[in-house]
């Protein structure tokens, strides 16, 4: 329960401080929210902050998508228990750099936290 209210506590923080920041920077550049969503839930909070900033959206996917399976951190053989457990990883993405890279002055980057 604690943790589920620090989370939500930070979300909402998060928020507040990118509306803040939205308003504050009307006509002094562009924002833009870079993200990876393995389930769809970080897409939804990037998708959030987006609206709120008013910024831009870009989704980072991987060349190879993850299955379920490769999601199934209660397995020790799972892609993403083998990506964990190796500190020289490195996964191909299909798209590594958003299109204007250089026009943002403002950029949010969100991924899953599994770990």
């Amino acid at each position: 329960m604690k943790k589920t209210f620090l989370m939500i506590a930070a979300f909402a923080a998060l928020v507040f401080s990118v509306s803040a920041q939205g308003r504050n920077q009307s006509g002094k550049g562009k924002t833009l929210v870079v993200y990876y969503s393995a389930t769809g839930t970080t897409e939804r909070i990037a998708r959030f902050i987006a609206d709120a900033a008013g910024g831009d959206l870009f989704e980072i996917e991987p060349e190879e998508p993850y299955t379920d399976d490769d999601l199934d951190w209660t397995d020790k053989n799972s892609r993403v228990n083998r990506e964990h457990e190796n500190p020289n990883r490195h996964v191909e993405l299909k798209n590594p750099t958003p299109p204007d890279f250089d026009s943002y002055n403002t950029i949010y980057v969100g991924g899953p936290h599994w770990w």
